[in-house]
């Protein structure tokens, strides 16, 4: 079992039993460590292929640990990856700078585990791809040319090669065509949105295997990670000024590989179904009272880009082009009351009719 032999570091006892038993079941020698400390005399006599730590540990944290193995001529060689969850942001360079190869998202998959663990241990020299894009093909699909350029940019900075869509039908031709690495589609795009895409992208047998990360400039709810979920997306993530968020979320997709939509489950999609509408309904009715007081423009914006994209998602043509024309009132500047209000309206009473009310 020479070359599959794989060094695990973490101080929870029920994470580590998880890991153990999703390697060993796949013919990988498996040993575990709680601490740093301990995980250094472990390296010695068992001689790891591969070395999977924890960020937080009980003595000293997972980029410590890196960075000791990487001074050492007769542990250097050994690639570390890192276990940790976006939300405890911890930035690349300084990680790649500890001489870490990698991440793993936590919580971990364990439809997956074990195949990405495998990529590590079949060629070191595909360790940097974690880090950067390594010339790999990323398509981004935006009808927004200024949104759609930053992230190119970014993305390039990142090592990635760039495909890019203005609309989500143009983007789900050049994924046939290009065959990309990962998608990166914003949710509200004509022709064809970012939901529905991603509902394309799963059902091509030629396409199923690639990650999809849906983007927004709204508000994102539960409910609406829910349903990115439900449809096979990676993440679904806001878009920043530095796409940080969206640059992070592409490098887990890339880690993980494609999800696997679960939407065939119709009570999920009609539960998700009517809590938007009946959201939206809520949401429409207080936005009308506050209008004589003060309504945020870039919170309407973001809000009313949500809703356009959610509803044409799930069959309201109507309310997806009520809501873009509020999202565009609210892109113009100062907000007028006269302007604002019958759109407002309007869109109240299409949430009240389709939840069944009116």
């Amino acid at each position: 079992m020479t070359g599959r032999k794989v060094l695990i570091v973490d101080d929870d006892p029920i994470h580590l039993k998880l890991t153990r038993i999703l390697l060993s079941g796949k013919d990988f020698e498996v040993e575990t460590a709680e601490t740093a400390e301990y995980a250094l005399e472990m390296i010695r006599s068992f001689q790891p292929s591969l070395i999977i730590t924890d960020y937080q540990l009980p003595d000293f944290d997972g980029l410590e640990l890196a960075r000791r193995l990487k001074t050492n001529a007769a542990t250097q060689s050994i690639p570390v990856v890192l276990m940790t969850s976006i939300s405890q942001g911890i930035d690349e360079a300084i990680a790649k700078d500890a001489g870490c190869a990698g991440f793993i998202a936590k919580p971990i998959r364990a439809q997956t585990f074990a195949e990405y663990v495998n990529r590590y241990l079949k060629d070191s020299s595909t360790t940097p791809r974690a880090f950067s894009g390594g010339g790999a093909l990323a398509l981004v699909v935006n009808d927004d040319p200024v949104e759609r350029r930053i992230l190119e940019e970014q993305l390039k900075a990142s090592g990635f090669n760039i495909a890019a869509a203005s609309d989500g039908a143009d983007g789900l031709d050049q994924a046939r065509r290009l065959k990309p690495a990962v998608i990166v589609g914003d949710i509200l795009m004509p022709k064809l949105d970012g939901f529905k895409m991603c509902i394309a992208i799963r059902e091509d047998v030629d396409l199923q295997s690639i990650p999809v990360v849906l983007t927004t400039s709204g508000s994102i709810q539960k409910n609406d990670e829910l349903m990115a979920q439900s449809i096979g997306a990676n993440a679904f993530v806001l878009r920043t000024p530095d796409m940080k968020d969206v640059l992070d979320a592409v490098r887990t997709s890339l880690i993980e590989g494609a999800r696997n939509p679960s939407r065939t489950n119709p009570e999920l999609i009609d539960s998700l179904r009517r809590y938007f509408l009946e959201e939206g309904e809520r949401q429409t009715m207080r936005l009308i009272d506050q209008l004589q007081s003060s309504v945020n423009r870039n919170a309407l914006r973001r809000l009313s880009h949500r809703w356009a994209g959610v509803a044409a998602t799930f069959g309201y043509p109507k309310i997806s082009e009520v809501a873009r024309e509020l999202e565009l009132l609210a892109q113009r500047g100062t907000l007028d009351e006269i302007q604002i209000r019958p759109v407002l309206v309007e869109l109240s009473e299409l949430f009240m009719e389709a939840v069944g009310r009116k």
